[in-house]
């Protein structure tokens, strides 16, 4: 019995050594525990730093990107015009539309409707009314430098700043038309054709007679008006 005693107090000793040595080789809970905040909150610093850099130089970016975009629509806004024709009854046979070319110019475009076929001159006049039923409100001629009158294809000299030439109504008595005119101007200049009346005549202009081209009576009146 003493020898089994014995034993038994040996083999309980040796495993209290045994559980002491396996505690003393591994980290506490406590010291593992606190080593891992260190670690994630590293890891988010450097997170919020990078995703901070990236959306500032994404800002800066959208910002170049648009500005151009901005002043090219502000250089792109070209001046525009528009005029009513009306016939000596007063009631509407068309419209023109005159619009500012980026190269320079007007483009001068639109249909006239109850026109006899053919040929039938086409002018800015001096005047600023059109009253029917024949329309010589509209007075002569627009030719703020006083040359002689000529046609389209005229060196600016040698014509009228108002000498469109002639539109071609066609079986249905309808013209429609679409040029540029490089001497008129919307928006400065003595040859600005704002608020100028514009004449379709009944007869064609032969681009050489003086001063109106022997086109005949007036078909057509319209004031030519800025488009806000």
């Amino acid at each position: 019995m003493k020898m089994m005693r014995l034993l038994m107090m040996s083999l309980l000793s040796a495993g209290v050594f045994a559980s002491a040595a396996c505690s003393s080789s591994q980290p506490t809970e406590d010291e593992s525990v606190s080593e891992q905040p260190a670690t994630e909150e590293s890891a988010t610093e450097e997170g919020v730093q990078g995703g901070e850099m990236e959306h500032a130089e994404g800002d800066d970016h959208g910002a170049m990107a648009e500005a151009p975009a901005e002043e090219e629509a502000a250089e792109g806004e070209l001046i525009e015009a528009t005029a009513r024709v009306i016939n000596g009854e007063g009631e509407e046979i068309g419209q023109v539309m005159f619009k500012e070319v980026a190269g320079g110019g007007v483009q001068v475009s639109g249909m006239v409707s109850g026109l006899t076929p053919g040929l039938h001159g086409f002018h800015v006049h001096e005047n600023t009314v059109c009253e029917a039923p024949d329309f010589t409100s509209a007075g002569g001629h627009f030719n703020p430098a006083s040359h002689e009158h000529g046609g389209p294809a005229n060196e600016h000299s040698a014509r009228h700043a108002g000498d469109f030439g002639n539109i071609t109504a066609n079986e249905d008595g309808v013209a429609e038309f679409s040029f540029v005119d490089t001497m008129i101007s919307l928006s400065e200049g003595e040859n600005n054709v704002v608020g100028q009346a514009m004449i379709v005549h009944e007869g064609e202009d032969d681009l050489v007679s003086q001063p109106t081209g022997a086109a005949g009576a007036r078909a057509g009146c319209a004031v030519i008006t800025l488009v806000e």
